[in-house]
């Protein structure tokens, strides 16, 4: 039972510390894992989708260049 216990003890505190980087996504408005970056003096929070999203945008913007 006391293996149990400090089981339970250890799940919750891993989601704790996997929760507290939780914010919202500036892009899609969603609560995620977000990069922070500050562009133009501004801080920009972008999860892992929009950041491929926004590499899918700008890779098909160079190729109207080439």
């Amino acid at each position: 039972m006391k293996k149990f216990i400090a089981l339970l003890m250890l799940a919750c505190t891993l989601l704790v510390f996997a929760a507290c980087n939780m914010t919202e996504c500036d892009f899609c408005g969603e609560k995620k894992n977000c990069e922070t970056e500050e562009i133009f003096g501004k801080e920009i929070n972008y999860c892992k989708d929009c950041e491929e999203d926004l590499e899918d945008i700008s890779n098909g913007i160079g190729d109207l260049f080439d």
